[in-house]
């Protein structure tokens, strides 16, 4: 407030007492002078005496009227007085709710008020109140009414304060509510440092039930409050008292441990806290965590390790009072599986035997695995995966080639089998087969050729009918015209690869001399594979052509001789055909 930023000054009687009082041995050397002022202010020829006479109050002289009535006359003594004078306000506006008349700054101490005052109008409330330089209020008294018009007194309001004060006349607005006030008198009585007047003494003065001026008492600073979770400690409250302050158990103290009892009656260090003591964040173990709500006095913490990880310590840690945990040790040890168990006739390898690892395993050549080829250390401290067995590589019956055969004693890793054809066939490709460590015959796919004799070869001037050539199929031998067969007209492919009849020839025929025929002549120069016939005829006649006879050499060797028709032209042109 503007009114604590300055000291005004106050037309007062002023009358100043400095009284020494005995005082009993306890005390003795403490020093007690009191002083006593009386200020008054009746606002003459417009003197404010400090008072903050602003907005709605004013300083008014002589009578004051209102709507033609006389309200007033003049103050209590003189003709000045200060009034309220309520504003009028247009229609749908928001009223301010009060005005306030402020006294000056009063100093710290203890006090009696009085004043007179008129409601002469409307209903009207005069509040009266102090306020502190924190801007605390506190009210003092109040009144409501109307048509009061004749100056009434309010006489002895205590006003006790240890912190520097000012008095407000506050005039609360509504309609036509004039309010007067005049002779504010204040007799105040203050001590020196760390004393202040004795309060009952005070309200006897302000009562008008004594004259004497009141006695000093050491500042009494009331009992310190200890914080939340806190102690006090102390032998008295008073000017000078010291309090020791600390902390319950698990709660540490934040701020000076001793408060002492200064002349202002307040406690020179407060605001204390205790504090409850905090551990801080438990450090987890490698490989584990910690689970906490607080962290506080009192707190627990619960650790646990990671999945794969046991752990080695308790599991849980309290904070305590010596801001620590009391069990930090723990620590997560990886859980270890073990050697795993290899299979019979299998091998197992593994680099490690902890948490997350794998073990491979495998089975000796010759034998295929059973089960999972791997196997994992798990959070449980065993292999996930075992019981695997190594079995013997089974390659199964070997299939016999069409028109072969297979003949082993058994089909497991390390067996031979023995691949043979049937008779008239031939085997292309091994004739055995071994199982080996894929599960499979190593050599497949042979096959039974039938055996093929291949063409069989005519013998000279003869011919060979066939309509195949391999095991069991018949050739026919045959000779050309002129020829005779000598030897079997047929052969066999065998099983050997071979005709079993290959000896055949043919024999030309032989027909002997040929009689001529009329006027013709036959020659025979050689043999041949038929005889030539020359034919002559008259001397008038001419053989311009000339034919091969065929020759026919029957089963039963008999010679048939068949002339072929020759065309014979004689020296006319004339065609003439010979049998």
């Amino acid at each position: 407030m503007e009114v604590f930023n300055r000291m005004c000054s106050i037309k007062v009687f002023f009358i100043l007492v400095i009284v020494n009082n005995d005082l009993p041995d306890s005390v003795a050397n403490i020093p007690s002078s009191i002083q006593h002022a009386v200020g008054s202010c009746s606002f003459t020829n417009n003197d404010t005496c400090g008072y903050d006479v602003i907005s709605q109050w004013g300083i008014h002289k002589g009578h004051y009227l209102f709507m033609g009535h006389q309200l007033l006359n003049g103050g209590k003594d003189n003709d000045f007085y200060a009034l309220f004078d309520p504003p009028h306000y247009p229609l749908n506006a928001i009223p301010r709710s009060s005005y306030s008349m402020t006294s000056p700054l009063l100093p710290e101490g203890k006090a009696c008020l009085s004043f007179y005052y008129v409601l002469p109008a409307s209903i009207a409330t005069l509040n009266v109140r102090i306020r502190t330089e924190e801007n605390d209020t506190v009210l003092l008294w109040s009144v409501t009414g109307r048509g009061i018009r004749n100056w009434t007194r309010e006489k002895g309001l205590f006003l006790a304060n240890i912190h520097n004060f000012v008095v407000e006349f506050v005039g609360k607005t509504s309609l036509n509510a004039y309010i007067g006030v005049d002779n504010i008198t204040i007799e105040s009585f203050t001590c020196e440092n760390g004393y202040e007047p004795i309060k009952e003494d005070v309200l006897e003065v302000c009562a008008g039930r004594s004259n004497h001026v009141p006695e000093c008492e050491p500042v009494d600073c009331g009992y310190l409050m200890a914080p939340q979770h806190g102690n006090v400690s102390y032998t008295n409250t008073t000017y000078g008292s010291t309090a020791t302050l600390s902390c319950q158990t698990g709660y540490i103290l934040n701020g000076s441990n001793t408060s002492s009892c200064d002349s202002s009656g307040r406690w020179d260090s407060t605001g204390q806290t205790c504090v409850v003591i905090d551990c801080g964040r438990l450090t987890a173990p490698q490989h584990g965590n910690v689970s906490q709500i607080n962290t506080t006095y009192g707190s627990t913490a619960t650790i646990s390790c990671q999945t794969g990880y046991i752990l080695n310590g308790s599991n849980t840690s309290s904070c305590d009072s010596s801001r620590y945990w009391n069990s930090t040790t723990q620590t997560c040890d990886v859980l270890d599986c073990g050697y795993l168990m290899a299979p019979q006739h299998g091998n197992v390898s593994h680099t490690n035997t902890t948490y997350v690892s794998t073990a491979t395993i495998s089975c000796q050549t010759g034998y295929i695995l059973n089960g999972s080829n791997t196997s994992s250390c798990d959070s449980s401290g065993r292999w996930n995966s075992t019981g695997q067995t190594c079995v013997v590589i089974d390659c199964g019956y070997l299939i016999a080639p069409q028109h072969g055969n297979v003949s082993h004693i058994n089909t497991t890793y390390g067996s031979t089998a023995t691949i043979s054809c049937q008779t008239g066939y031939i085997l292309n490709g091994s004739n055995t087969s071994s199982c080996d460590s894929s599960g499979r015959w190593d050599s497949t796919g042979q096959t039974c050729v039938v055996i093929d004799c291949g063409h069989l070869t005519a013998p000279q001037h003869g011919n060979v009918s066939q309509i195949n050539t391999t095991y069991g199929s018949t050739a026919t031998i045959s000779c050309q015209t002129g020829y005779i067969l000598n030897g079997s007209n047929t052969s066999s492919c065998d099983s050997s690869g071979f005709w079993n009849s290959t000896t055949q020839t043919c024999t030309v025929l032989d027909c002997g001399y040929l009689t001529a025929p009329h006027m013709a002549t036959c020659h025979t120069p050689a043999p041949h594979t038929g005889l030539m016939l020359q034919y002559r005829v008259g001397p008038d006649t001419s053989c311009v052509a000339m034919e091969w006879l065929r020759v026919t050499v029957m089963d039963i060797g008999i010679v048939l001789v068949k002339c072929v028709q020759l065309l014979i032209v004689d020296i006319y042109g004339h065609h003439n055909m010979a049998a």
